[in-house]
Protein backbone atom coordinates (compact mmCIF):
# COMPACT_ATOMS: atom_id res chain seq x y z
CA UNK A 1 0.00 0.00 0.00
CA UNK A 2 1.51 3.23 -1.29
CA UNK A 3 1.62 6.47 1.42
CA UNK A 4 -1.93 7.92 -0.62
CA UNK A 5 -3.57 4.80 0.12
CA UNK A 6 -2.81 4.36 3.97
CA UNK A 7 -3.94 8.33 4.27
CA UNK A 8 -7.31 7.66 2.04
CA UNK A 9 -7.71 4.60 4.73
CA UNK A 10 -6.94 7.18 7.92
CA UNK A 11 -9.19 9.78 6.37
CA UNK A 12 -12.47 6.87 5.37
CA UNK A 13 -11.55 5.82 9.42
CA UNK A 14 -11.51 9.38 10.29
CA UNK A 15 -15.08 9.66 8.32
CA UNK A 16 -16.89 6.52 9.59
CA UNK A 17 -15.78 7.61 13.50
CA UNK A 18 -16.99 11.25 13.17
CA UNK A 19 -20.18 10.09 11.37
CA UNK A 20 -21.27 7.36 14.07
CA UNK A 21 -20.08 10.13 17.16
CA UNK A 22 -22.90 12.41 14.79
CA UNK A 23 -25.34 9.51 14.60
CA UNK A 24 -25.12 9.19 18.12
CA UNK A 25 -25.52 12.62 18.96
CA UNK A 26 -28.60 12.90 16.77
CA UNK A 27 -30.34 9.47 18.35
CA UNK A 28 -30.16 10.86 21.75
CA UNK A 29 -31.10 14.28 20.82
CA UNK A 30 -33.36 14.03 18.12
CA UNK A 31 -36.66 12.33 17.26
CA UNK A 32 -37.52 11.75 13.63
CA UNK A 33 -40.34 14.25 12.30
CA UNK A 34 -42.75 11.70 11.65
CA UNK A 35 -42.86 10.69 15.27
CA UNK A 36 -42.57 14.12 17.11
CA UNK A 37 -45.61 15.31 14.49
CA UNK A 38 -47.49 11.99 16.14
CA UNK A 39 -47.03 13.37 19.74
CA UNK A 40 -48.15 16.63 18.28
CA UNK A 41 -51.25 15.31 17.20
CA UNK A 42 -51.21 13.16 20.17
CA UNK A 43 -51.77 15.85 22.14
CA UNK A 44 -53.75 18.08 20.13
CA UNK A 45 -56.29 15.26 20.23
CA UNK A 46 -55.90 14.21 23.98
CA UNK A 47 -59.06 14.72 26.33
CA UNK A 48 -57.80 13.37 29.53
CA UNK A 49 -55.99 16.18 31.49
CA UNK A 50 -53.06 14.29 33.05
CA UNK A 51 -52.47 12.58 29.78
CA UNK A 52 -52.42 15.99 27.62
CA UNK A 53 -50.32 17.35 30.47
CA UNK A 54 -47.82 14.46 29.83
CA UNK A 55 -47.80 14.29 26.45
CA UNK A 56 -47.54 18.40 26.67
CA UNK A 57 -44.10 17.68 29.10
CA UNK A 58 -42.90 15.38 26.65
CA UNK A 59 -42.89 17.72 23.67
CA UNK A 60 -41.02 21.08 25.95
CA UNK A 61 -38.77 18.43 27.13
CA UNK A 62 -38.04 17.28 22.80
CA UNK A 63 -37.48 20.89 22.16
CA UNK A 64 -35.19 21.85 25.11
CA UNK A 65 -33.06 18.56 23.38
CA UNK A 66 -32.84 20.02 20.51
CA UNK A 67 -31.96 23.75 21.55
CA UNK A 68 -29.79 22.66 24.06
CA UNK A 69 -28.59 19.94 21.60
CA UNK A 70 -28.42 17.31 24.96
CA UNK A 71 -30.08 14.08 25.23
CA UNK A 72 -33.51 13.82 25.40
CA UNK A 73 -33.63 11.28 28.34
CA UNK A 74 -31.62 10.72 30.84
CA UNK A 75 -31.08 7.02 29.59
CA UNK A 76 -29.42 6.89 26.69
CA UNK A 77 -29.63 3.31 26.55
CA UNK A 78 -27.63 0.77 25.15
CA UNK A 79 -25.85 1.80 21.74
CA UNK A 80 -26.81 -0.58 18.93
CA UNK A 81 -25.72 -0.31 15.21
CA UNK A 82 -27.24 -1.95 12.37
CA UNK A 83 -24.35 -2.51 9.27
CA UNK A 84 -25.05 -2.78 5.47
CA UNK A 85 -21.15 -3.46 5.00
CA UNK A 86 -19.99 -4.28 0.91
CA UNK A 87 -17.47 -7.44 1.26
CA UNK A 88 -14.87 -5.19 -0.30
CA UNK A 89 -15.84 -2.06 2.00
CA UNK A 90 -11.74 -0.95 2.34
CA UNK A 91 -11.79 -0.75 6.04
CA UNK A 92 -14.43 -3.37 6.82
CA UNK A 93 -12.01 -5.66 9.37
CA UNK A 94 -11.90 -2.05 11.57
CA UNK A 95 -15.02 -1.30 11.75
CA UNK A 96 -16.05 -3.00 15.17
CA UNK A 97 -13.16 -1.11 16.37
CA UNK A 98 -14.04 2.21 14.97
CA UNK A 99 -17.23 1.77 15.83
CA UNK A 100 -16.47 1.28 19.86
CA UNK A 101 -14.07 3.51 20.00
CA UNK A 102 -16.69 6.07 18.35
CA UNK A 103 -18.78 5.10 21.79
CA UNK A 104 -16.52 5.80 23.92
CA UNK A 105 -15.86 8.91 22.50
CA UNK A 106 -19.48 9.82 22.03
CA UNK A 107 -20.31 8.83 25.82
CA UNK A 108 -18.01 12.20 26.36
CA UNK A 109 -19.27 14.13 23.81
CA UNK A 110 -22.84 13.97 23.73
CA UNK A 111 -22.40 13.12 26.60
CA UNK A 112 -23.99 9.53 26.89
CA UNK A 113 -24.88 8.44 29.92
CA UNK A 114 -22.39 5.12 30.46
CA UNK A 115 -24.82 2.68 31.20
CA UNK A 116 -22.87 -0.36 30.19
CA UNK A 117 -22.55 -2.62 33.42
CA UNK A 118 -20.98 -6.19 33.25
CA UNK A 119 -23.48 -8.83 33.99
CA UNK A 120 -20.93 -10.96 36.58
CA UNK A 121 -19.03 -8.07 38.15
CA UNK A 122 -21.61 -5.11 38.19
CA UNK A 123 -19.03 -3.09 36.95
CA UNK A 124 -19.33 0.24 35.06
CA UNK A 125 -16.95 0.33 31.80
CA UNK A 126 -17.44 4.11 31.96
CA UNK A 127 -17.50 4.75 28.41
CA UNK A 128 -20.87 2.59 27.09
CA UNK A 129 -18.54 -0.11 25.76
CA UNK A 130 -18.18 -4.00 27.51
CA UNK A 131 -18.30 -7.84 25.35
CA UNK A 132 -20.52 -7.40 23.06
CA UNK A 133 -21.38 -3.83 23.63
CA UNK A 134 -21.50 -1.81 21.54
CA UNK A 135 -24.18 -4.21 19.94
CA UNK A 136 -23.55 -4.74 16.63
CA UNK A 137 -25.71 -6.27 13.57
CA UNK A 138 -23.85 -6.99 10.62
CA UNK A 139 -25.20 -7.28 6.94
CA UNK A 140 -22.55 -8.15 4.49
CA UNK A 141 -23.22 -7.16 1.56
CA UNK A 142 -21.21 -6.80 -2.18
CA UNK A 143 -19.56 -4.44 -3.10
CA UNK A 144 -17.75 -1.29 -1.67
CA UNK A 145 -20.52 0.60 0.29
CA UNK A 146 -21.62 1.05 4.27
CA UNK A 147 -24.69 1.77 5.06
CA UNK A 148 -24.71 3.32 9.01
CA UNK A 149 -27.78 3.09 11.60
CA UNK A 150 -27.04 4.02 15.00
CA UNK A 151 -30.06 3.37 17.75
CA UNK A 152 -30.25 3.43 21.50
CA UNK A 153 -31.85 0.75 22.93
CA UNK A 154 -33.42 1.88 25.98
CA UNK A 155 -32.04 0.54 29.69
CA UNK A 156 -35.21 1.90 31.81
CA UNK A 157 -38.46 0.47 32.52
CA UNK A 158 -39.41 -1.42 29.75
CA UNK A 159 -36.41 -4.19 30.04
CA UNK A 160 -38.54 -6.38 32.17
CA UNK A 161 -37.81 -9.96 33.00
CA UNK A 162 -38.92 -12.69 34.87
CA UNK A 163 -37.87 -16.24 36.46
CA UNK A 164 -38.99 -18.97 38.04
CA UNK A 165 -38.27 -22.80 38.30
CA UNK A 166 -41.41 -24.91 37.34
CA UNK A 167 -41.92 -28.47 37.65
CA UNK A 168 -42.81 -30.64 34.72
CA UNK A 169 -45.85 -31.49 36.02
CA UNK A 170 -46.55 -27.43 35.51
CA UNK A 171 -46.89 -27.99 31.69
CA UNK A 172 -47.78 -25.78 29.32
CA UNK A 173 -50.81 -24.00 31.82
CA UNK A 174 -48.29 -23.35 34.71
CA UNK A 175 -45.73 -21.68 31.77
CA UNK A 176 -48.35 -19.37 30.23
CA UNK A 177 -49.34 -18.81 34.24
CA UNK A 178 -46.07 -17.39 34.61
CA UNK A 179 -45.85 -15.36 31.61
CA UNK A 180 -49.20 -13.73 32.41
CA UNK A 181 -48.35 -13.25 36.19
CA UNK A 182 -45.01 -11.82 34.63
CA UNK A 183 -46.39 -9.08 32.65
CA UNK A 184 -49.35 -8.05 35.14
CA UNK A 185 -46.40 -7.63 37.75
CA UNK A 186 -44.42 -5.29 34.90
CA UNK A 187 -47.50 -2.69 34.84
CA UNK A 188 -47.23 -0.36 31.74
Amino acid sequence: MSMSEDSIMVDLESVVMETTINLLKLAATRLPSDVKNALVEAAKDETTEVAKKQLEAILANIDLAEKMGAPMCQDTGVQMFYLKAGSRFPILGKLSRILKEAVRRGTEAVPLRPNAVDPFTRENSGDNTGKCIPWIDWEVIEGEILELTALPKGFGAEMMSGFAMLTPSDGIKGLKRFVVDTLIKAGA
